[in-house]
């Protein structure tokens, strides 16, 4: 992968080329339905973001079954996940496996952050979707869930556990199928994807402990963050924008500021001079990661082809329509509505 490739433009390719097996085994030729060849997956370790989306569309146009994320999701037993998967099942504790496993899930997918918090004695896992990811969104958290509760299954050696889910959508058509997969209890309607486990498992002894096999794992994962996210700097600059922009473009009527130069340094504890300083040792600003970050999300939002150029833009915080052209002319070398008329003929 060239090192100037932005992974938020990024996705495993071995996630597409799994469903494109699944689909297979269903009688679907995806490769055909997404204008795409097996050469063209099998080319590197990673893909565009916006043809990852292009395989899943395809798969949820043509799959009878609105619950395919689920059984996706199971497929992709915790082993599939390289060094995450490893550092995740050999920690001590199933809670320090979470804890792992929400800390480098970055070094698998590019659309999606994760954090841990404690509340009492339960741990709760939180991921936040940072693509526009459209009506897929409720796909995507499905195959989030059935990975998690794969690396519950292979710590503990259970069938069922105690577990608290939330989703951050409104309860979808196939919401009678979600305890058919997913065990303890289902809540629709949250502000982000969150997993509650309780504490009696956070301190449960992993099944796989192996503190020489972990350790080297936890090396791994921190080395290919180093690779992917090349400065901790910009990487810190770049999770507080994102998340920004994340709640941005999910938002019915996008209200969430983009913030400031002095807003990210006070969210960074460090002076606006001093956040300054770090991202030029970086060779990098705060106008470079902005421009980044709205590329990637510029592009989801012209692979859904849900919006319109102004919709884009707002969703961008672009109030002025003509900052909006200039901008997309700079990212992508084209006017908002060109854009878009090129994205709807390659995509449809």
């Amino acid at each position: 992968m060239p090192k100037e490739q932005y992974i938020m433009d990024l996705m495993p390719s071995a996630y597409a080329l799994n469903l494109i097996e699944v689909a297979r085994q269903r009688g679907i030729d995806l490769l055909e339905a997404a204008g795409l060849s097996l050469s063209e997956l099998e080319a590197d370790v990673y893909i565009p973001l916006p043809v990852y989306l292009r395989v899943v569309n395809s798969f949820d146009r043509l799959s009878p079954d609105d619950a395919w994320a689920f059984d996706f999701g199971q497929r992709l037993g915790i082993n599939a996940h390289g060094a995450l998967g490893l550092a995740a099942v050999s920690a001590s504790t199933v809670g320090a496996g979470m804890i792992s496993l929400c800390r480098y899930l970055r070094t698998r997918t590019c659309s999606l952050d994760a954090t841990t918090m404690l509340s009492g004695e339960d741990l709760i896992g939180e991921f936040i979707h940072n693509a526009e990811l459209g009506r897929q969104l409720p796909h995507a958290c499905e195959t989030v869930a059935m990975i998690v509760q794969n690396f519950l299954t292979a710590t503990t050696g259970r069938v069922s556990l105690p577990l608290r889910w939330r989703f951050p959508y409104p309860m979808p058509a196939h919401a009678h199928r979600y305890t058919d997969f997913l065990w303890g209890k289902v809540e629709f309607g949250a502000t982000t994807m969150q997993v509650v486990l309780p504490g009696a498992l956070v301190q449960l002894s992993s099944l796989l402990k192996d503190q020489a096999l972990s350790a080297a794992a936890e090396r791994k994962c921190a080395e290919l963050l180093q690779t992917l996210y090349a400065n901790p700097d910009v990487e810190a600059v770049r999770a507080v924008l994102n998340k920004a922009y994340g709640s941005r473009v999910r938002e019915s009527r996008p209200t969430t500021r983009i913030p400031t130069a002095p807003e990210v340094a006070l969210s960074l504890h460090i002076s606006t001079r001093t956040l300054m300083r770090r991202l030029h040792v970086a060779d990098s600003s705060l106008k470079l990661i902005k421009d980044q970050l709205a590329t990637s999300y510029l592009q989801e939002m012209l692979s859904v082809g849900q919006y319109s150029a102004s919709e884009m833009g707002q969703r961008l915080g672009y109030d002025n329509p003509g900052n909006f052209t200039r901008a997309c002319r700079r990212m992508l070398g084209d006017s908002p509505q060109a854009l878009l008329r090129a994205a709807r003929h390659r995509f449809h």
